[in-house]
């Protein structure tokens, strides 16, 4: 076996699937075998999916199914009306997850691509796009919409997906030159499905013979056909064949396994119309397990397909059974097969019905067709190769993750420097704005009356104490502090806000010490204040954990801090982001912390939350962008009443006291 890839022990991949994982077909065959490889390589793969599929127990994969809309119990092979529901609800199952986890990559399937291009862009995480079919092709390959506008549209949407995708995977040739006719230089590695492997369910002779016996096929050659029967897939052509075929090899029997009651019943109609029901057995669906003593009892394999460009699952496995193989001689087919591997027919009944005699009555090219199809397998399908493919692929588009990384204080949350406060208001500018733009007007100011309050509260009686505000910007904290009696000093790493607070203490008589300062590095000694408070600064340090360590060290008693929690519109987290750039131009990157490891890092140092206080539920950014004081206290007293905002409000303050003894 392949070794892992260096460092793939310690990443994730969120698989988005919008398939019924596991049932089998196609596309979760080749989801099965991705996964299958990626977790023998190391990786961890949470996989989202429908609500639909049995579970399949592979190493390093959890499966998180999304919701079931109400009257939807399946669904079936390619495009359906069906999708629409399941990938809506599939989007916010994986959006969640992202939300929730750290992921090293985004792999995504089919229709998925377009959620790996939102999210990559959301999240900044590379999106490897799995492709197993052209799109827009298979509208017209399964009969789905004859509608140009909505062809037009799927065609839209894969074109956005190429381009948008940081890699692609394509499952044979074909898919190669859609995807460069749509972007020239996109990276596209081609990565065949394996043969699926079925040695655990080998049947021995006692099976053969008895599962030939229900079937009535003793002394019979059989012809058989797996799969499902989509129009596409050459049923008729193939029933069609069979007249030409049983006329001149009355001991051949056609055996179709497959198909859906309504399609059985179709062809079955066919088959007393052409007066061959006594030469065809349709099975219907066969449980996995049992195709292997199928193909043990198939004297030929047949591929009758019309049309379509991807290559059968079943193909790859037809190699590998040491059974010749009769296939029409379309894209689908000839991207793996050749003449020397298979018969290659017209696809119509009666070069189909040449190549099924051709085989019957030639056992010497029977013989080497089967020799050279193996040895085409282990050659370029093997499993060991299938997975040298995976892994190359995937350490190449480690490469793409590393360089989109850039500086690694960045990585998992951490804030790089030009995000810390001092680098944003270190302007004379922005310090004069900074008072009108956040808290300026009625609901700047309401936001402003609550937080004191807040504070004013959780402080208790603090007269004549001794108070460290780091960061305190232009003074909205300290200023209020110092008018209750405590004894405060201001820290902040901006001069430009230092100086308009200074300003503004004057004018209103507040007597507060000024200092400027980083956070990460106190300029005081051990136990120097009764009391700090920090507000507004914690989510944009560069080391958040640095910074609790040191306002604990300076405090004797008491430490007073807020930041943005999960549990919160955070949990969004950085679409959330997104969201309130744009309804505030002047947000800045921030980091979302979780309650847990705040109450870690506080206990390391020798404190202890004694309470907590959520402010609102709403984001302060929608309040500000509607700008109505009513709405405000309309809603957020509402939550307050229904114990909203004890689960989801934000900020979060929090209060710690040093730990006695």
């Amino acid at each position: 076996m392949d070794q892992p890839v260096a460092g793939s022990r310690d990443m994730k991949i969120l698989m988005i699937a919008p398939e019924p994982f596991f049932q089998p077909r196609g596309t979760p065959f080749s989801e099965y075998y991705r996964i299958k490889a990626l977790s023998e390589l190391g990786y961890h793969i949470d996989l989202a999916t429908y609500p639909f599929g049995e579970d399949r127990e592979i190493p390093n994969l959890r499966i998180f199914r999304s919701f079931r809309p109400p009257g939807i119990k399946g669904v079936k092979i390619g495009p359906s009306w069906a999708k629409l529901p399941l990938n809506f609800f599939l989007f916010f199952k994986s959006l969640f997850l992202l939300c929730r986890n750290h992921y090293d990559f985004i792999h995504t399937h089919e229709e998925a691509g377009i959620m790996g291009v939102i999210f990559s862009r959301i999240f900044r995480i590379p999106n490897l796009y799995d492709m197993h079919s052209d799109l827009a092709q298979q509208m017209v390959n399964f009969n789905f919409t004859r509608s140009r506008r909505i062809i037009r549209l799927v065609s839209l949407m894969e074109r956005s997906i190429v381009k948008g995708s940081n890699m692609i995977i394509g499952i044979c040739p074909y898919l190669e030159d859609v995807v460069k006719k749509i972007d020239p230089h996109k990276q596209i590695y081609i990565i065949e499905n394996p043969p699926l492997k079925f040695d655990e369910h080998e049947g021995d002779e006692a099976q053969l013979r008895r599962l030939r016996e229900s079937l009535k096929l003793q002394d019979k050659r059989v012809i058989l056909y797996t799969g499902t029967f989509e129009p596409y897939q050459g049923l008729e052509l193939l029933l069609q064949a069979i007249p030409s075929v049983v006329d001149s090899s009355d001991d051949v029997h056609f055996l179709i396994v497959g198909g859906e009651e309504e399609q059985i019943a179709s062809l079955k109609a066919l088959t007393r119309q052409l007066k061959i029901e006594g030469h065809v057995s349709f099975t219907g669906q066969r449980p996995y397990h049992e195709m292997p003593l199928y193909l043990q009892l198939a004297d030929i394999l047949v591929s009758p397909r019309i049309k379509g460009d991807n290559v059968p699952l079943k193909i790859y496995l037809y190699l590998t059974t040491g059974k010749p193989i009769v296939a029409t001689n379309i894209s689908a087919h000839t991207q793996v097969l050749n003449p020397e591997v298979a018969v290659l027919t017209e696809p119509e009944p009666q070069s189909f019905a040449l190549g099924i005699d051709l085989l019957l009555k030639d056992y010497n090219l029977c013989q080497r067709l089967t020799k050279s199809a193996r040895k085409l397998v282990e050659t370029k399908y093997s499993y060991p190769e299938y997975l040298k493919k995976v892994k190359l692929c995937y350490q190449h588009l480690s490469q793409i993750k590393t360089k989109r990384r850039g500086n690694p204080s960045a990585r998992k949350g951490e804030l790089s420097k030009k995000h810390y406060s001092y680098r944003v208001y270190a302007s004379q500018e922005v310090a004069a704005k900074f008072d009108e733009d956040r808290f300026g007007g009625p609901i700047g100011q309401l936001i402003q009356q609550k937080q004191e309050a807040t504070l004013l509260s959780i402080l208790g009686d603090f007269r004549g104490k001794t108070i460290l505000d780091i960061g305190a910007g232009t003074g909205r904290t300290a200023i209020p502090l110092a008018h209750c009696g405590a004894r405060v000093t201001a820290l902040d790493a901006s001069a430009e806000m230092l100086t308009i607070a200074r300003q503004k203490a004057e004018e209103c008589g507040a007597d507060i010490s000024f200092q400027q300062g980083d956070a990460h590095q106190l300029p005081y000694p051990d136990s120097s204040f009764d009391m700090v408070v920090c507000f507004r600064l914690l989510i944009h340090a560069v080391d958040w954990k640095k910074v609790i360590g040191e306002f604990c060290r300076v405090a004797r008693g008491t430490v007073v801090f807020d930041f943005s929690p999960w549990g919160s519109f955070a949990l969004l987290h950085p679409p959330y982001l997104h969201l309130k750039k744009f309804l505030d131009k002047k947000t800045q990157t921030y980091r979302v912390l979780r309650m847990a490891a705040i109450k870690r890092e506080l206990r390391r140092h020798g404190f202890q939350m004694v309470s907590s206080h959520r402010e609102f539920v709403l984001p302060l950014a929608v309040h500000r962008k509607l700008n109505s004081v009513r709405f405000t206290t309309a809603t957020e007293s509402l939550f307050g009443r229904l114990k909203i905002n004890s689960f989801f409000g934000g900020p979060l303050t929090i209060k710690a006291n040093r730990k006695v003894g």
